[in-house]
């Protein structure tokens, strides 16, 4: 069973609902979009499958949405710092990686893109990564050129702030950077009668790189 968690980072609220798994498993950090939190379906659906293969999981909501305004990279980058060691402190992972729905999963790549190359983080896994602005401007993107941890983009067909073509176009101009996309046909964005799919190819994406 999760234990919820109310914390504050800087004074901010956040909120968090802890799995403790086998000691020694891997653990996971799991953030949601701009307008969603921790409850999202993709998000407790995925702890559910990784908590039944051992995994500790945490699943997060950042201080923006507790609080209702609009969000900050910074204060984003601050939170997962804070519940990473947070996570590290009550269970013995072994390996840790981040997954996040569309903001969730931009701030946890522009994370990793900073972080040591000998930090914790072993990967990240993105469902809707958010490539373009509202207008069609590739706003999301330059920090994934100094990712070098393994990334999974899983888009949707027609996601229209992730086309999956545009987002390969790019990434092809950095062949380095160990970034995998997979498209699931025929959804969007919010992954929209496929969510079950986007879990069960996430989990499998987890399992095999981590």
């Amino acid at each position: 069973m999760e234990t919820l968690v109310i914390e504050k980072v800087q004074d901010r609220p956040v909120k968090g609902a802890y799995f403790k798994g086998t000691p020694g498993w891997p653990g996971v950090i799991l953030s949601h979009g701009a307008n969603n939190d921790m409850d999202h379906y993709l998000l407790t659906r995925t702890a559910d499958l990784l908590q039944e293969e051992g995994w500790s999981t945490l699943r997060i909501t950042f201080s923006f949405r507790v609080q209702g305004r609009p969000p900050k990279i910074q204060e984003l980058l601050e939170e997962l710092e804070f519940w990473k060691n947070f996570l590290q402190t009550r269970a013995p992972v072994s390996r840790l990686v981040l997954v996040g729905k569309s903001l969730g999963g931009y701030a946890s790549t522009v994370y990793v893109a900073h972080q040591d190359p000998q930090q914790e983080i072993r990967a990240v896994g993105v469902f809707g990564y958010p490539f373009l602005s509202p207008q069609g401007e590739p706003i999301y993107a330059e920090h994934l050129r100094q990712v070098r941890v393994p990334v999974l983009f899983l888009q949707g067909e027609n996601d229209p702030l992730g086309p999956p073509e545009q987002l390969r176009a790019f990434l092809k101009e950095m062949p380095e950077v160990p970034i995998e996309i997979q498209v699931i046909p025929d959804t969007d964005h919010s992954f929209h009668r496929h969510q079950d799919e986007a879990v069960e190819r996430m989990v499998a994406w987890l399992l095999e790189h981590v």
